[in-house]
């Protein structure tokens, strides 16, 4: 016997499904795809801001935000792109037991860290109050938001156009709509 109970209109649990183990995770298939599935950019943009929230609590969990680019079926930050990585990060840098003391966890070291866009001059950034430049393996790092606006003004000044911009305000649960 299975049950779905539909919570979402109260901010809280998306649903519940329960009952066999397997007769339950494929009748919660179809009920995440919709909750999560995130319609892509027709094309891909000049800037793209994943916020890792709700698995933001470290660093380590930072390379999360970029679920939804991992999982499009194309490009969603032009090569020659910003994209923006924000991690709360209230914890610190964090711990996992693969990536113990002393040993590197980044763009540097082992590990799914976030990293820039396309093979162009695309660049990674990191709005991450809670930890150090040398957290996040010296990538460009801010602390205050109005730094980053700042940095992409400049960066993006002087084009003829203004520059395109998506956002995923929840990246880190946030999947490419209609995957198979």
């Amino acid at each position: 016997r299975q049950t779905h109970l539909d919570f979402s209109h109260y901010g809280g649990f998306a649903g519940l499904v329960v009952g066999d183990v397997v007769a339950a995770h494929r009748a919660g298939i179809p009920l995440a795809r919709q909750v999560f599935g995130t319609e892509m950019p027709s094309e891909p943009a000049d800037v793209v801001i994943c916020n890792a929230y709700p698995k933001d609590t470290d660093f380590l969990q930072a390379g999360l935000a970029q679920n939804p680019l991992n999982s499009s079926p194309t490009p969603v930050v032009k090569p020659d792109g910003s994209l923006v990585i924000i991690t709360a990060s209230p914890e610190g840098r964090g711990y996992h037991g693969v990536f113990g003391p002393g040993m590197r966890y980044g763009p540097q070291g082992q590990g799914a860290a976030p990293r820039a866009p396309g093979s162009g001059e695309g660049e990674l950034l990191f709005f991450a109050p809670g930890v150090s430049r040398a957290d996040t393996c010296y990538a460009a790092h801010f602390k205050a938001w109005d730094e980053v606006v700042a940095h992409l003004q400049a960066r993006f000044q002087g084009r003829p156009q203004p520059p395109t911009v998506a956002v995923f305000p929840c990246a880190a649960a946030q999947l490419a709509e209609g995957l198979g």
